[in-house]
């Protein structure tokens, strides 16, 4: 009879293991089974708001949804705030927001927080993905070389005017808003700039360096005098004595003009949006809260990034990302503000192509799974 016992509890544990350790659809099931969220992230603390949740996980019970850690920085449970499993999370590293939109349209993503303009850009090729909300408000950086003197947008100016030869300032991405930031202050402002080295007559060489991981090297090295990029990296450039901040995104003239300008949104694809949409909106407000959290949490948010991403904390505190997952007026405009560069440049060769932005706000917006959080 033991040996009975025995057989018929290891065959328990085989039949109901896929409900204990999550599951790998992610649609909703009339068996009552958990959807499973892929959740992409990228290392920067524009992803934080994901991190600092599963950092935090049961720490929020009580404050509303919150996780609870099957596998640490891998594998957790969404619960709602009435205490019941809504879904399951698997927490995927990504490398940039190119490649997270590319995941996403292959089904290997379900939601990740990266740039509005490559959501921009899949829609043009028509990529299913939408923007459910920001994730922060600004968060990009100009960092100079300490050799060159550059310190504010004025001795940026006349170190560019003064230069025999086209400044080279560095970025990570053809699309990313960090790259049509500089390009539009560029041109606002009169100042010529080229991506082709051989051009010797523009006053700026704007050059991709692919990768975060790449920013230290490319300035301590001289391939770059400088660089735009995303926090908390300006910050580690000053805690290493590399560069310094020549001024943040909202500083750039004409004055106002990149206030609460948009970088890296909420993204989903929007099968996943029809198929668990209880799930999206719970953990939705889930970043809703979490982001109350590290705007007024600045220490703890700053420690648990130095943890995840090994950034100094003291670099980390160093940020002045704003987190929210409500669009402001300024953050609206912004995204205005970037299609139309886009748009204007010839970036598009679909159906985005040659619109007013009145006339694309569906094909790149959801924000229903935002209403009344």
């Amino acid at each position: 009879m033991n040996q009975l016992m025995r057989i018929l509890l290891a065959l328990a544990v085989i039949i109901t293991s896929p409900f204990i350790n999550g599951c790998s659809k992610s649609s909703d099931s009339v068996s009552g089974e958990l959807p499973t969220l892929r959740i992409g992230y990228i290392f920067s603390d524009h992803s934080l708001l994901s991190m600092v949740a599963a950092h935090q996980s049961e720490q929020f019970r009580g404050s509303g949804a919150y996780l609870e850690t099957v596998t640490p920085r891998e594998v957790y449970r969404l619960i709602g705030s009435n205490g019941d499993p809504v879904a399951n999370i698997e927490m995927v590293v990504t490398n940039s927001g190119g490649e997270a939109a590319n995941m996403l349209a292959q089904n290997q993503l379900d939601l990740s927080m990266f740039s509005v303009t490559v959501v921009m850009s899949g829609r043009d090729r028509n990529v299913p993905i939408k923007v459910l909300g920001p994730a922060h408000l600004e968060g990009n950086s100009i960092v100079f070389h300490r050799d060159t003197g550059v310190e504010d947008w004025d001795t940026l100016q006349d170190f560019i005017r003064q230069s025999n030869e086209p400044v080279r300032i560095g970025y990570i991405s053809p699309t990313s808003s960090a790259t049509v930031i500089i390009k539009t202050a560029l041109t606002m402002n009169g100042i010529s700039f080229t991506e082709d080295a051989d051009d010797r007559n523009a006053e700026a060489l704007l050059v991709n360096l692919r990768s975060t991981s790449n920013f230290m090297t490319a300035l301590s090295s001289g391939q770059v005098h400088g660089w735009i990029g995303p926090s908390p990296f300006p910050m580690v450039a000053e805690h290493q004595g590399v560069g310094r901040i020549a001024l943040d995104s909202s500083e750039l003239p004409p004055d106002g003009y990149f206030v609460d300008f948009p970088c890296c949104a909420v993204v989903a694809r929007e099968a996943i949006l029809e198929q668990s949409p209880e799930a999206i909106r719970t953990y939705l407000e889930l970043l809703r809260h979490t982001a109350d959290f590290v705007n007024n949490n600045r220490d703890d948010a700053a420690r648990i990034i130095s943890e995840w991403i090994g950034v100094p904390e003291e670099a980390a505190r160093r940020s002045t990302v704003y987190y929210t997952v409500t669009p402001t007026d300024g953050w609206l405009r912004g995204t205005e503000v970037l299609y139309n560069f886009l748009n204007d440049s010839g970036h598009f060769e679909g159906p985005m192509k040659g619109l007013e932005f009145e006339q694309v706000q569906s094909e790149i917006f959801d924000f229903r799974f935002i209403e009344n959080l």
